[in-house]
């Protein structure tokens, strides 16, 4: 596990090696054989198609001008598809075996106070999002929903055939004051950690040579909050 921290354009951090290649591979192959389950993406509820022209050259020219909470890609729930036999699950299993590692609490617990929720949280969410050819997702912030049921740390994962038969797809930071925009390579077994309603974020769009689903871009989006039931979502 290699784990940076940066300041800018918000506080994250970039962790990569985050599981074992026995895990991320599990977990590729998992993401890769849920295909069935795959619904198009939502955003509060609502399906969020984009209108733009499947040609990559239609991307690449309006890459900067996404729209806030519009989204084109596919995920699955794996609370919902899971539910009770979460055990079942590679993807839930690894996830939270990582976040007992000593070395990664350690980071959290000294990020100068950035993350002063993630070694006291009480419940999770996990959705796992695949990418084809012009998808993306435009700029936005992880909502917290209410007082009683709150996202405030976000962890996204990637885990992705190698070598890429994509490319694009990048993790953006934007700070609002300056207009810096930082790019994050989603890098197979790369875990990138930040603030849910303070980090300003979005996908750029990918531009994938190949066809097959197993192709993609996968991401595992693992939310960690609270809520009013007071129960570690294991």
């Amino acid at each position: 596990m290699e784990i940076q921290y940066f300041k800018d354009p918000v506080p994250h951090f970039i962790i990569d090696n985050f599981l074992v290649d026995r895990a991320s591979r599990a977990i590729l192959q998992e993401a890769i054989d849920l295909e069935p389950f795959y619904n198009q993406a939502k955003v509060n509820g609502h399906s969020m198609e984009a209108t733009h022209v499947d040609t990559c050259e239609i991307c690449a020219r309006n890459n900067d001008k996404f729209k806030n909470t519009i989204r084109d890609n596919q995920t699955v729930s794996l609370d919902k598809l899971f539910e009770d036999k979460r055990d079942q699950s590679k993807t839930l299993t690894y996830l939270h075996e990582a976040l007992s590692n000593v070395q990664l609490q350690y980071a959290m617990d000294n990020a100068e106070k950035t993350f002063p929720f993630f070694n006291i949280v009480n419940s999770s969410e996990t959705l796992i999002s695949r990418y084809g050819k012009c998808d993306f997702y435009g700029w936005h912030t992880d909502p917290i929903p209410d007082a009683a049921e709150a996202r405030l740390v976000t962890i996204s994962y990637y885990v992705n055939k190698e070598p890429l038969n994509f490319e694009g797809g990048r993790l953006m930071f934007l700070n609002h004051k300056t207009g810096e925009i930082k790019y994050i390579e989603p890098k197979h077994n790369r875990a990138v950690i930040f603030m849910s309603f303070q980090a300003y974020h979005g996908v750029e769009y990918v531009n994938l040579d190949g066809k097959s689903w197993d192709e993609g871009r996968f991401s595992i989006q693992f939310w960690l909050g609270f809520n009013n039931r007071f129960r570690f979502r294991k």
